[in-house]
């Protein structure tokens, strides 16, 4: 868990789409929005800047650098608890995590 002025990041168990319990145990790096950082969510046929996703989905621009970014080794796997990338769907059969992000401000 992690917690800061944008809000609480925690993990609940799911069924079906969510984080590998693997990529948990072996750590993820939380980082915040710089710029230039791409994204293949989970049923996207393509990659595109996180900058447009944030824009289609009316998120505020001031909350767009408060979104945790949760990376496993180099690759963004989840942008707060609005997507995870693609990558899940290939990783190993397990336990499922989902992403809780709470007590942060309005998004949109």
């Amino acid at each position: 868990p992690w917690s800061g002025a944008a809000g609480r990041v925690d993990f609940a168990p799911v069924e079906g789409a969510g984080l590998p319990e693997a990529w948990l145990e072996e750590g993820l790096l939380l980082k915040f929005r710089r710029g230039g950082e791409r994204l293949q969510p989970l049923g996207s046929p393509h990659s595109r800047p996180l900058k447009k996703w944030l824009q289609d989905a009316g998120i505020v621009p001031w909350m767009r650098a408060r979104i945790p970014l949760l990376y496993r080794r180099d690759e963004l796997v989840a942008v707060g608890d609005l997507w995870l990338a693609e990558a899940v769907r290939q990783a190993q059969i397990g336990p499922r995590w989902r992403v809780l992000w709470t007590g942060h401000p309005p998004l949109r």
